[in-house]
């Protein structure tokens, strides 16, 4: 399974790139052509590419219900988002009691309160900086670029039934997908589903995955796409020493850290 949060989504709310949306209505057609068109922006804010004029992303992200192997304490949590590319990040989210920060901002990243996010990362041994091999021209070190991240539907085989849901006053087009089966079979994920709610905006409100040990659901709001984000996002707190530090190939083990400890305090650390 991603950025003070909402002091950005206030700041850039009145430059913000909304499509007008009429209530009641919803989207029609195609589901592969309506997957590319919600994943086009923030491809965009990740990766880059031509024609792209918004570079920055924020938003919300609630976890509603998981199942499995998750940890019931994780359901509720809410994490805050900010993403501009080519080199910042910015992850907001309850962790040990305490709202945990997590930035990139070019070749650095940081995260407060240091002292517990290095004792989560003494935690999860498998959390290691970025591989060489990835190229540093996207916000998470992605091992994709903009090119090949438009073709990712193709990646899946989607229920081609239209169907569509009330969700927080919006009727969403609801689309049912699994990996193709090559696909799937090469990763060992046979059992991995997904439904997306998408918006009459195309933007995507609601991600449902379900794996043979797991399940989760969630919820985005409060999304959106600026050409740049307020340079004080990425700047390092002033009123705290307590910062963790460590070059930008960090960024993807302290964000997997993070969200892998979501709701959670040291106690069940401990038990391991």
């Amino acid at each position: 399974m991603l950025l003070a949060m909402l002091a950005c989504t206030t700041t850039v709310r009145a430059q913000a790139k909304e499509a007008p949306k009429e209530k009641g209505s919803h989207i029609e057609g195609n589901a592969y052509d309506v997957i590319s068109k919600a994943l086009r922006p923030f491809i965009g804010a990740l990766l880059g590419g031509k024609n792209v004029t918004h570079y920055g992303m924020a938003m919300r992200v609630t976890i509603t219900d998981v199942s499995g192997r998750l940890p019931a304490e994780m359901a509720g949590a809410t994490v805050d988002m900010a993403i501009e590319y080519p080199d910042k990040a910015w992850v907001s989210a309850p962790v040990l009691g305490e709202t945990m920060i997590i930035c990139r901002s070019g070749d650095n990243v940081w995260g407060t309160p240091g002292k517990k996010v290095e004792f989560l990362l003494s935690r999860f041994p498998e959390a290691k900086p970025a591989p060489a091999s990835r190229k540093a021209n996207s916000p998470l070190y992605l091992p994709i670029n903009a090119t090949e991240a438009a073709f990712l539907p193709a990646l899946f085989s989607i229920d081609k039934t239209p169907e569509i849901a009330a969700l927080n006053d919006d009727d969403c087009r609801v689309i049912a997908a699994k990996l193709m089966p090559l696909l799937a079979e090469a990763l060992k994920w046979e059992g991995f589903r997904t439904r997306l709610w998408v918006a009459s905006d195309y933007a995507p409100r609601r991600i449902e995955i379900h794996q043979p040990d797991f399940s989760v659901t969630a919820e985005i709001s409060r999304l959106k796409f600026v050409p740049s984000l307020p340079a004080s996002i990425w700047k390092e707190p002033s009123d705290t020493d307590d910062i963790h530090r460590a070059k930008s190939e960090m960024i993807e083990a302290m964000l997997y850290v993070v969200f892998n400890s979501l709701k959670l305090d040291e106690g069940v650390f401990t038990k391991r």
